[in-house]
């Protein structure tokens, strides 16, 4: 392999980029295409004078998020250079939701393969015949209607009483849906022309087979397909995120024992370093990179990175997804690891990637987050996230996901964990979220009847699902402040400019002490915990009243922190 990089023969004029790209072997043109992204692999492809031999040394699973990156449409060369099992492993991703066919997919991807040409198509159905007798009358019976000929009908008492279109005088078929009409009868003649028997067993299974019968042979066909490339199904996908303790990891096979070598029966699609941000991944996947171990880690990563494509039900016609989804393969692995390694302190990185099943270091972390879930999903039970101050609404609603996601406010998306430190950083969150649930339990009225007993048509608050946690505190507290009792009641406008006046003189800090103390003791959670939430509930209010000089200036209708009687009828 010389120094040439997809990015220096992307940069080169045509005839130059294609003479040196021309200068490497089928297996190094191949190994440059796999470093080249997605979007620009056809690009580089298209110079080769092997292309077709280029195309079909690619991983299935590559060729397939290669021509996902650059639209079908607009890769046609590669469909049409695709091999059989090539172009059934897009097919079988892209036709199926669970063991449903996508119709809308199916009838795209046939008018596809003909505009890909007919020897294409010619080559597909040829094949296909043999491989899975079921596909095609599974798709073709809810694009039409069969009926057979009697054998005692005439042919034209038959064009009278039986279907319309016909080309063997046999099986006479009506269109389910006008627009797919011209297709389809390029299809059914297409089926006859490849062989009358394959026409004919089409037709028989259509009629004979009832719809559940023929799409079930279908599917688990399908299932089968996938498995020899090490994609399962949905359903054999979902025990990914099954925990398991650190204390009950699998043992890997020892390298020796592992009949697998490296070539064909590697797995679909080989992780290029989706590492850059898990160190501790990165230094044990390099010191193990000449073992013997690193070509079951690969296998086993890859089987991790399918099941959570298929569990998570990845939108394939999005490439962005399909990245995230191996980046949550590598997180979720980093993660177990960090797991593992806490629970054994002497055991590092390099010692438990090598010796234990991937899959189950994925659970460990799993395991790890379990405690988490939990306890998001008993606030949730009792708490609309409407509720929550804001600031953690994103938060809150990243947790209690299936699968616990942290809140990654620089990228403004949820994203997967992959340290102990995040993980630890997101437990004191729900700490704090639990204290608020604690003391809220403690205020009244309960915040389940906010709606039915408070009186908002003369307050500051258009409607009751505008009020949250943090304003039911914060008015709770001025009324504490004014009346000596923590509800939840419009406090009246007049009484505001009291309020400030709390506020800039000394009485605050030990109104907030007291009142920190008497939440702490009522709802048993940590008094500086109780403080700090306090603080947080009241800074909005000060924000909007401290500013206010007179107090005929202190208006409750422009407040939004907490709870107002404007007095306006």
């Amino acid at each position: 392999m010389t120094d040439l990089s997809p990015n220096k023969l992307l940069t080169l004029p045509k005839q130059e980029a294609e003479r040196e790209f021309n200068a490497l072997s089928t297996s190094s043109q191949a190994m440059l295409t796999l470093l080249t992204p997605w979007e620009k692999r056809q690009e580089i492809m298209l110079l080769s004078k092997k292309f077709p031999a280029l195309v079909r040394s690619m991983p299935v699973e590559e060729l397939f998020w290669t021509i996902k990156s650059t639209g079908p449409e607009d890769s046609l060369p590669l469909i049409s250079a695709a091999s059989f099992e090539q172009l059934q492993f897009i097919l079988d991703l892209d036709w199926w939701d669970k063991d449903n066919l996508r119709l809308d997919r199916v009838s795209a991807w046939l008018i596809m393969l003909f505009e890909a040409g007919e020897d294409t198509v010619n080559s597909w159905l040829s094949t296909l015949r043999s491989k899975d007798p079921y596909l095609i009358p599974a798709i073709m019976r809810h694009f039409v209607d069969v009926q057979k000929r009697p054998d005692d009908m005439e042919i034209e008492e038959a064009k009278d009483v039986l279907n319309p279109f016909t080309i063997d005088n046999v099986y006479y078929i009506a269109f389910k849906n006008e627009k797919f009409v011209p297709m389809w009868e390029r299809m059914t003649m297409k089926i006859l022309e490849i062989s009358d028997g394959f026409y004919r067993d089409c037709m028989e299974t259509i009629l004979t087979e009832t719809r559940t019968e023929c799409i079930e042979k279908a599917w688990r066909l399908r299932c089968g397909r996938l498995a020899d490339f090490g994609i399962p199904d949905y359903f054999s996908a979902l025990d990914i995120y099954a925990p398991v303790k650190p204390h009950d990891l699998r043992r890997a096979a020892p390298a020796a024992m592992l009949d697998g070598t490296e070539g064909s029966d590697m797995p679909a699609f080989v992780p290029t370093l989706y590492i850059t941000d898990f160190p501790g991944l990165a230094t044990a996947l390099a010191e193990l990179s000449d073992t013997p171990d690193i070509a079951r880690i690969i296998r086993e990563w890859t089987g991790v990175a399918n099941k959570i494509l298929m569990t998570d039900r990845i939108d394939l016609d999005d490439p962005d997804t399909m990245k995230k989804a191996l980046s949550k393969a590598a997180s979720l692995i980093n993660l177990g690891i960090e797991t593992t390694a806490d629970e054994y302190p002497v055991t590092g990185p390099v010692k438990i990637l090598s010796q234990y099943v991937l899959e189950d270091l994925v659970r460990a972390a799993i395991w790890r987050l379990s405690g988490i879930r939990q306890r998001v999903r008993n606030i949730a039970r009792d708490t609309e996230t409407r509720l929550l101050p804001p600031e953690y609404s994103e938060i809150f609603e990243a947790l209690a996901r299936p699968v616990p996601m942290r809140w990654d406010e620089n990228l403004q998306e949820a994203v997967p964990f992959y340290s102990l430190e995040q993980v630890e950083d997101a437990e004191k969150t729900v700490d704090e979220l639990e204290a608020w649930h604690r003391i809220m339990e403690k205020i009244t009225p309960h915040w389940h009847r906010w709606r039915d007993v408070i009186a908002w048509e003369n307050t500051n608050f258009l409607t009751w699902n505008e009020f949250t946690w943090q304003h039911g505190l914060a008015t709770a507290v001025a009324n504490f402040i004014l009346d000596g009792s923590a509800v939840v009641v419009p406090v009246a406008e007049s009484r505001l400019f009291e309020l400030k006046n709390t506020f800039e003189t000394g009485k605050w800090g030990t109104t907030s002490a007291q009142i920190a103390q008497e939440f702490s003791q009522l709802s048993n959670i940590n008094p500086e915990m109780a403080k700090s939430i306090l603080e947080k509930a009241v800074s909005p209010v000060m924000e909007e009243i401290l500013p206010v000089k007179e107090p005929d200036a202190l208006q409750g209708r422009f407040l939004s922190s907490l709870l107002v009687d404007t007095g306006i009828e």
